[in-house]
């Protein structure tokens, strides 16, 4: 089940050549919602890619199950509006 990324957070270690994704994801819980925090260390290179995704993509939806990013279908050629 994935669920909302709400909120993220990008830090970068230049010593160590590495990046820290910190996001939180919204979900149902009960009669109202939650979320919780997940953290992502990578090199830079996916960095990068989970940066322009957060930045460029919404609704941009995660699940922890599978780690896995993902959009909501959109038609192709669009552009933005």
């Amino acid at each position: 089940m994935s669920f909302r990324v709400d909120s993220y957070d990008v830090k970068w270690n230049e010593k160590l050549n590495w990046g820290m994704l910190t996001f939180t994801v919204v979900f149902q819980a009960g009669t109202g919602h939650d979320q919780t925090t997940h953290k992502i260390i990578c090199p830079a290179d996916e960095m990068a890619l989970l940066v322009d995704l957060m930045r460029n993509e919404a609704p941009l939806y995660y699940d922890p199950a599978t780690n896995v990013f993902s959009t909501i279908l959109e038609p192709a050629g669009e552009g933005e509006s």
